[in-house]
């Protein structure tokens, strides 16, 4: 009597399947074994432990043929069925279509790189995948990884680097830092020193209300002090609030040079050692075969450092 097939799952695989398949088409253990690069032994063992798990021969020999027993007949097309499946849902590599792709993409965008690049991102995405609908967040380091490990982002642009070990990261490029001013108004010279550094009012990145930042730890460290007049929580407020007003600000090199043209603004050298900081993309690892972030990576990243090469070639 045959055992009911729950009984013996744990007995199944698909190497036991895959020789089931082939027994039953060639109706011969030699060419069974042929077919899937196996020598006979191997092949005859498949079909022992096939005879046993269905408690039917199988195939039983009528003169020189092999032919299949009724229990084989009822097998056949259901273990095609099943293998085919396998095949073509889970082994097949699906080939991504950005023009036909419709899903919700978030990324994540430090208050930096939502100034620089939020929108030749929306241009590059809707280009290529115009169905897409994408979400910009903005993050910090410690959101940008929480939001991560919520699986609430798929993609991050920032400084990002040093992260936890279930992110994988690329590095883009480096940032340096300059001082970024009116100078018509405050008629400095050109590369700013070190005392008219010190002598002017200066404007900070903040979103926290702090007065004090890492040029302020420099000059802790020299016995010297600046005189912070305003702090803005977003670059593009900055950017706005430079121009006529008689302030210095410390702000990254690429930033610098997209507001300079357009609104009479003044860049030189710092001349405090600020460190420079190196710009990443970063997904969680688990993404790192998934097709439609690969191309979001490709894409994000290529159209990141395209632009950064028009501002600063």
């Amino acid at each position: 009597m045959t055992k009911p097939l729950k009984q013996n799952l744990s007995r199944i695989d698909l190497n036991l399947l895959t020789a089931l398949e082939a027994l039953l088409e060639e109706r011969s253990v030699t060419r069974a074994a042929s077919r899937l690069f196996i020598g006979q032994p191997a092949m005859s063992h498949h079909l022992n432990r096939l005879r046993e798990l269905f408690d039917d021969p199988l195939l039983v020999r009528q003169g020189s043929q092999m032919k299949l027993t009724r229990r084989a007949k009822e097998l056949a097309p259901k273990v095609k069925k099943i293998l085919d499946q396998v095949r073509n849902d889970l082994l097949l590599v699906q080939e991504f279509d950005p023009a036909s792709f419709d899903g919700h993409l978030n990324i994540g965008l430090t208050d930096y790189a939502e100034s620089l690049y939020a929108e030749v991102i929306v241009q590059a995405l809707l280009q290529s995948s115009p169905n897409c609908t994408v979400s910009f967040i903005l993050v910090d380091r410690d959101s940008a990884f929480t939001l991560f490990r919520n699986g609430r982002l798929d993609l991050a642009i920032g400084s990002l680097g040093d992260g936890p070990n279930e992110l994988a990261v690329d590095k883009l490029y480096t940032e340096k830092h300059v001082c970024l001013f009116d100078n018509e108004r405050l008629q400095l010279g050109i590369p700013l020193s070190y005392d008219d550094f010190l002598s002017v009012d200066h404007a900070l990145i903040n979103n926290t209300g702090n007065v004090k930042g890492v040029v302020d730890d420099l000059l802790a460290q020299r016995g010297d002090r600046r005189k912070v007049r305003v702090t803005c929580g977003r670059f593009t407020s900055l950017l706005r609030l430079l121009p006529e007003q008689p302030l210095i600000s410390v702000v990254p090199q690429v930033l610098a040079a997209l507001g300079r043209p357009d609104q009479g603004l003044t860049m030189s050298p710092c001349p405090v050692p600020v460190p420079d900081f190196d710009i990443y993309v970063a997904w969680r690892k688990e993404d790192n075969d998934a097709p439609v972030l690969q191309w979001l990576r490709e894409l994000v990243a290529g159209t990141v450092k395209q632009r950064r090469l028009s501002i600063l070639p």
